[in-house]
């Protein structure tokens, strides 16, 4: 595998993925919105990806032939399938290159509901698309459902996680980490620590990561009697993350919809108890009572039910889901696998 030019926001999501598989091929050439991260020697290019602008529009095209032109990928990789899908698939007319699409959780459990517009521009990038990836069943189900009987690659493709080496004793800590958007439910997770902690005072709570509600949950946090023990730390670095980890008994993922969130992973293999809401994707993972908690109402103490569980079972399973089915080295090989099968059927087809 020699070159593969990777299309996408410049999230957490996509530096993750170029992290993934930058050491196993040759050339990696990035195109987002923003220069945010660090990719180390790879080229990375910004270009705007709206398409409100017609300007601005025909400009990102022209750009993205012009680079694909002198980068001559063996395969192309969008991340999202959203208006980076649609306008990526738009300037790959009549070129015989392999584009690959991976579908976020609201990408296809979310905006094609919004509106017909929505829908429309989804359903045509999947079907344009050389082969389609999702990190859970019931999202590549719903792909499935949207394409409407079309033969389509689909795989179940998530990016995977590194075990920990060393897990720290753990501390009486709660940890969550997801963005701060109205659906992942954060507030939510704050009231249900302030009821646990009026009986178990010598518990804390961390909630990381950041978003248009920060500051909304700061207000909640003063306005409640357990702010000594609830810290918002904002965005950390993986090695603070993964310490956080190392030290929770607990952490808790409450969103209204999602596909398979890496945090899950990484919170599961760090031997954390995980508290999920009642969603298909976290089913694939967490069993009610057994190795993690589903919480049904996020209005009752759902932290003490989980405080029942055999930890050290628990840890012992979670450990072994892990090493099955989410292990990075196995995610490689993985879409390394996808990218030679779609490259060699592209030459035969020649």
């Amino acid at each position: 595998m020699k070159k593969l030019l990777l299309i996408g926001s410049n999230s957490v999501h996509l530096f993750n993925y170029h992290s993934l598989m930058k050491d196993s091929l040759d050339k990696i050439m990035v195109i987002t919105n923003q220069q945010k991260y660090d990719y180390g020697h790879d080229q990375v290019f910004s270009t705007y990806f709206g398409l409100w602008n017609p300007f601005k529009l025909c400009r990102t095209i022209r750009f993205i032939k012009r680079k694909i032109k002198i980068f001559q990928p063996d395969i192309i990789h969008v991340h999202q399938i959203n208006s980076y899908s649609f306008i990526t698939i738009f300037a790959c007319r009549k070129m015989n290159i392999p584009i690959v699409l991976t579908a976020w959780g609201g990408d296809v459990l979310v905006n094609p509901w919004k509106n017909i517009f929505l829908k429309k521009m989804v359903t045509y990038c999947l079907k344009k698309a050389s082969a389609i990836t999702s990190d859970s069943l019931y999202m590549s189900f719903k792909i499935k459902e949207l394409i409407n009987g079309k033969n389509q690659i689909i795989e179940t493709l998530n990016f995977g996680v590194n075990p920990p080496n060393i897990v720290q004793a753990k501390e009486k800590l709660i940890y969550s980490n997801r963005l701060h958007y109205e659906f992942y439910r954060i507030d939510h997770i704050i009231k249900a620590f302030n009821r646990f902690y009026q009986t178990n005072p010598d518990w804390r709570l961390v909630i990381a990561g950041e978003g248009p509600e920060t500051q909304h949950l700061q207000s909640l946090v003063n306005s409640l009697k357990c702010k000594d023990a609830v810290d918002i730390v904002g965005w950390v670095k993986q090695d603070v993350n993964n310490d956080y980890y190392s030290k929770a008994s607990i952490y808790v993922s409450i969103p209204t919809t999602d596909a398979t969130s890496v945090s899950l992973l990484e919170a599961i293999s760090y031997g954390c108890i995980p508290i999920v809401s009642n969603l298909p994707a976290n089913l694939e993972w967490v069993m009610d009572d057994i190795n993690g908690l589903i919480v049904q109402n996020s209005e009752v103490d759902f932290i003490s039910k989980a405080l029942l569980l055999d930890t050290e079972q628990l840890a012992v399973l979670n450990r072994q889901i892990i090493e099955r089915k989410a292990l990075k080295k196995q995610s490689v090989k993985k879409f390394l696998s996808l990218y030679k099968t779609l490259i060699q059927d592209d030459i035969c087809a020649e």
